[in-house]
């Protein structure tokens, strides 16, 4: 059902905007993922009245990622980036599931050259659950060789 309804054009009632396109979906698939969506199309904010919400830093194709989440229970991605950025407007909508998910994700495909960068994007974002994740779920020989890599590059 809700396959049918990601696909909808007809009906929506609201548009996720980020610099380069908009995203039509319904209100009720905010309201039912996250209590931030629902203050904001409940009260008398611009949002609300305007029938959308602009999102910085964001591409349509991050906000595609949120709408398949959102009416599908999908979390994929093209690239790393993509998923952090995923996972900033996860924690930003207090969408705790989809947070949960893209963590994971993150601490299972880390790849060697990646992982300090991760855990800077982790510190500098306070996002403590990604190392703590990371430290549980990535294996042995990627931090190895993270610190392989890390080394050799300080000479």
């Amino acid at each position: 059902m809700s396959s049918k309804l990601y696909e909808d054009k007809d009906f929506t009632d609201f548009y996720l905007c980020a610099g380069d396109g908009k995203i039509a979906v319904h209100k009720n698939f905010l309201v039912a993922h996250s209590d931030v969506f629902k203050a904001m199309l409940s009260g008398p904010w611009k949002e609300a009245e305007e029938g959308k919400v602009n999102m910085e830093g964001v591409t349509i194709n991050v906000l595609e990622r949120l709408k398949s989440y959102m009416y599908k229970g999908d979390v994929f991605f093209d690239d790393d980036e993509e998923i952090q950025t995923l996972l900033l407007l996860a924690r930003y909508y207090l969408i705790e599931d989809l947070q949960k998910q893209c963590i994971r994700i993150l601490a299972e495909t880390v790849k060697p050259e990646k992982l300090f960068s991760l855990i800077e994007f982790a510190c500098q974002h306070q996002i403590p659950e990604l190392p703590f994740a990371m430290l549980q779920m990535t294996q042995d020989s990627v931090v190895n060789e993270a610190f392989s890599i890390k080394s050799s590059a300080e000479f």
